[in-house]
């Protein structure tokens, strides 16, 4: 089983592409578009899913580098119209 520090098996998800008869979409060390751009040249993939690099950035997808400052304004604002517990919320901001 891999772990996160796994570099990615680029070689593995082209196999797979290559042989499945219905849409692939590859995971792993995406925290960029950049990185998006990448595994789908290398591996042909129908798409890419991030979950760490969606954490640190949640605008990623939107094409920012950063997430932008109104970006965790909303999340703040929501955050406290749904009643978001405060050890969910402190943790999401660090």
């Amino acid at each position: 089983s891999s772990k996160p520090s796994d570099p990615v098996d680029y070689d593995a998800i082209k196999f797979i592409k290559e042989h499945a008869s219905v849409p692939l979409v590859a995971n792993g060390s995406i925290n960029s578009l950049a990185d998006v751009d990448t595994t789908h040249q290398r591996t042909n993939c129908d798409g890419a899913m991030a979950a760490r690099g969606l954490l640190v950035n949640p605008a990623m997808f939107a094409g920012y580098t950063h997430t932008p400052p109104e970006c965790i304004g909303d999340y703040v604002c929501s955050a406290l119209h749904f009643g978001t517990r405060f050890e969910v919320f402190s943790k999401t901001l660090e």
